[in-house]
């Protein structure tokens, strides 16, 4: 323990700051924690969300074997806030400075490839995909924290009253006779006035997610949007209630006030959502001047019928390239790992530890742009260069075009559009060949009732109370019989009357009858097999989460217990699916459990169902197994262009965002250097962090156009809007070229040579690169001509939240 000099009026943390300390209290700190401490805990907590306070004060007990007490938890908490609310003023200082403090900078500007736009560039449509899901790991107690009424201000989050804008847009529909689970008020597919096999199969696969909240809790999830490259945009909280509608329109909202036209989304039920779009007063007339485009994620998209994958599935939407737009999956998937530190948080706290989460995501995803753009051009290479000549022989061996085969997905579509919707007199003729099955059940029931009553003989005086119970009983059995016969007459009669019969009723042999018990039977089938599909569409959704990363025991337990359950399940429906397989003509086949495990897309069960009903389409080239293979290749072959395009455009935007955010440092710590030099060494240390990143993203770069199939512009552009502002400045491209110039330095430039060399070799090279670890002396050179060209000389000052080279040996409690 060292002593603490404290100037006279001053205050108790700023000697402690000066010491390189952090007390745990603003006035009269008794325990100071050393800002390397909480700067570690920062770093850890980015990088491994679970790892606690409480976790983080028992290790340093354990480390300077002192005995821990709770109330070094508390202490240790008060003054990480503390210490955080510094980071965010610095960094509040540097966006004023660099000019990022302007509403929704961050969001803007987050993915360079999505948004850097540039001048000459060709026109992307979508401009960018955005993907958006909900997730209920991330609960927080109703009762946890009410005194501290604090306010996190998050660039994240958007606020529960710009949510709740949305509140009435939807209204809640009248649930279904037998639903699958409960609803709420303004459900996200309430819009819709049919509800479809693909909202039914959503609901079935969320069937954990459709039970009411829990009142305990506040806040029962999150609802983020983010870019198709990983990046977050922007979240809100789910509060007391499941996946409503209002949650998807703010955030859709948002892109469009943000982005502007041509935005793409993708939502797991995409095909309800832009219904529930359409719908909306707030935000029907933006979405259609802005031209908003919502698709099915990839994954998801199987699990919707076949009509719906025609219109919304990435597969068969111009634009899309290859991008699955299942990134919230993945973002689950880490964000899960904090889940447990923040359930019973103050809200303030609750919303810091998303947003920090958030941070060091994106972050890792801005790390890895590059090579999420060079391992898309690879893929979108390799698709092209197998489909090309496999479909050229298809066909030459079939001679077809492109234009039959993309007619070929028109006439699908038509025929399923046809069949989306039962014909009002089919329903009317089922429901009268119903009515007289249940009449002739009841006639019979009457007939044989009053035969046992005429032919029940009670001449045996001795057992009087007997036989009246005995007559009590029969002339009870022929009421009902005759009431249910009524009944039966009446819904005949009525049904005739709709149906407009007038040369008799319908007997056996009547032709009307044979063909409506024909349609009954094809009617169950196409019941029995939409049974197995949405059993089986929930065992793959579970099958999918039961792995998951960051999931509790408990929980991964209970998706296999419901696996056992849904297997049984399946089995059942299987049994009452061949039961009526039989009775098709011509019969159809029976299904075995290997069979359907197989069925991974929903569009072999569609054309399963049809191909029974209709043996018309048998003959249609759709409806063929070599064709439908042709048509996906075809299709994923346009895709695969549509990426090579895509990624050629954010190549160039990223290489011109690493230039110009070069610019703004040097300009920016030249001038700091004179007026502010604690806040030039601030600069300078954030530029150093975001240089060795965009060293890697340049030799990446560079190792994107030298493939052999590179088709879009070398080097960097200039960003829109960028030229007029430069004119007015009187400065131009020339000193752009030189700083692009200085940032490629010879030893870049002899990196180039070695590309096409040994590739484990050069990724290890790269992820030394960005950890800081050793690398070859050409990165080592390029390094400090960098740091040469942002600053002259280094600015000297004693940085408070800098962290020494010795911290991991001063630990201090």
């Amino acid at each position: 323990m060292r002593p603490i000099r404290q100037k006279h009026n001053e205050l108790a943390n700023i000697s402690l700051i000066r010491e390189g300390l952090l007390g745990c209290s603003p006035e009269a700190p008794s325990v100071a924690f050393s800002l390397e401490t909480l700067e570690l805990y920062h770093r850890l907590r980015r990088r491994h969300g679970q790892l606690s306070i409480q976790t983080m004060v028992r290790v340093l007990c354990d480390f300077h074997d002192y005995t821990y007490h709770t109330c070094h938890r508390e202490q240790l908490d008060i003054a990480f806030d503390a210490y955080l609310d510094i980071l965010r003023r610095v960094e509040q200082l540097v966006n004023v400075e660099l000019g990022r403090d302007g509403p929704h900078w961050r969001a803007r500007n987050a993915c360079p490839p999505c948004h850097y736009e540039l001048e000459d560039e060709l026109p992307l449509v979508p401009r960018a995909w955005y993907a958006q899901d909900s997730n209920y790991s991330m609960k927080r107690t109703a009762n946890a924290g009410l005194v501290d009424q604090r306010h996190f201000p998050s660039t994240y989050n958007l606020s529960r009253g710009e949510v709740d804008v949305f509140k009435d847009e939807v209204k809640r529909k009248a649930p279904d006779a037998a639903p699958d689970g409960p609803d709420e008020p303004g459900d996200v597919t309430d819009a819709q006035d049919v509800q479809t096999a693909c909202v039914k199969n959503w609901k079935a696969a969320n069937s954990a997610n459709k039970k009411s909240a829990f009142e305990i809790y506040d806040t029962n999830g999150i609802f983020p949007v983010a870019c198709r490259h990983g990046l977050v945009i922007t979240f809100t909280e789910i509060v007391r209630s499941n996946e409503l509608a209002k949650y998807p329109l703010a955030t859709t909202n948002f892109l469009l006030d943000v982005f502007g036209p041509d935005v793409g989304l993708g939502a797991d039920i995409g095909c309800s959502f832009i219904e529930t779009v359409k719908h909306s007063v707030l935000l029907k007339d933006k979405a259609s001047r802005l031209r908003l485009q919502v698709v099915v994620n990839a994954f998801h998209g199987w699990a919707h019928n076949h009509l719906c994958q025609l219109q919304y599935h990435p597969l068969y939407r111009k634009g899309a390239g290859l991008e699955d737009l299942e990134t919230l999956e993945r973002i689950f998937s880490a964000s899960n790992t904090i889940a447990q530190t923040i359930h019973h948080a103050t809200k303030f706290h609750w919303l810091q530890a998303v947003d920090l989460h958030f941070r060091q995501w994106d972050e890792q995803k801005y790390q890895e742009l590059s090579s999420f753009m060079f391992n898309n051009y690879k893929q979108a290479l390799v698709i092209i260069g197998d489909y090309t000549p496999q479909l050229a022989a298809f066909k030459a061996q079939f001679l077809v075009t492109d234009t039959d085969i993309e007619g070929w997905i028109t006439q699908e579509h038509e025929f399923l559009q046809e069949l989306k919707d039962e014909p009002e007199e089919r329903v009317l003729a089922v429901a009268y060949v119903e009515a007289l099955m249940l009449l002739q059940t009841a006639d019979e029931k009457w007939t044989r009732v009053s035969n046992v009553f005429a032919s029940t003989s009670f001449s045996d005086v001795s057992n009087y109370n007997a036989n009246t119970r005995a007559t009590a009983r029969l002339e009870a059995d022929r009421r009902a019989a005759m009431e249910q016969q009524l009944v039966a007459i009446h819904a005949v009669t009525d049904l005739e009357a709709k149906l407009e019969i007038t040369g008799g009723r319908w007997t056996h042999d009547h032709p009307e009858y044979i063909a409506t018990r024909e349609y009954m039977v094809q009617r169950e089938y196409h019941r029995a097999l939409d049974k197995i599909q949405q059993l089986v569409v929930q065992r793959l959704f579970e099958l999918s989460k039961a792995n998951l990363s960051g999931m509790g025991y408990k929980l991964r337990e209970s998706i296999w217990r419901a696996l056992k359950v849904r297997s049984k399940a399946i089995q059942c429906a299987l049994d009452g699916y061949n039961a009526v397989a039989p009775l098709m003509k011509p019969p159809a086949p029976k299904l075995e459990w290997k069979q359907i495990m197989d069925y991974v897309f929903v569009s072999e069960f569609e054309l399963l169902k049809h191909s029974r009903s209709h043996q018309d389409i048998t003959n249609q080239p759709w409806s063929r197994p070599v064709y439908r293979e042709a048509t996906s290749k075809y299709f994923k072959l346009l895709r695969a262009h549509e990426e090579i395009t895509r990624v050629n455009i954010e190549a160039r935007r990223l290489r011109t965002a690493i230039r110009d955010e070069h610019l703004l440092y040097e300009t920016h710590i030249t001038c700091l250097k004179v007026s502010d030099t604690l806040l030039a060494a601030e600069l300078q240390a954030r530029y150093a962090t975001r240089r060795r990143v965009n060293v890697l993203h340049s030799r990446k770069l560079d190792k994107l156009e030298a493939l052999s199939g590179f088709t879009g512009i070398r080097g960097a552009g200039t960003r829109c809007g960028a030229q007029a502002l430069q004119e007015e400045e009187g400065t131009g491209g020339d000193s752009e070229d030189a700083a692009m110039r200085a940032f490629m330095t010879r030893a870049d430039r002899e990196q180039r040579a070695v590309i096409n060399g040994d590739e484990e070799e050069g990724e290890a090279k790269e992820d030394d690169l960005l950890h800081g670890q050793e690398h070859d002396e050409d990165v080592d050179e390029l390094a400090v001509r960098m740091s040469e060209v942002v600053v002259d000389e280094p600015v000297h000052v004693p940085l408070i939240n800098g962290v020494p080279s010795n911290m991991l040996n001063s630990w201090s409690l």
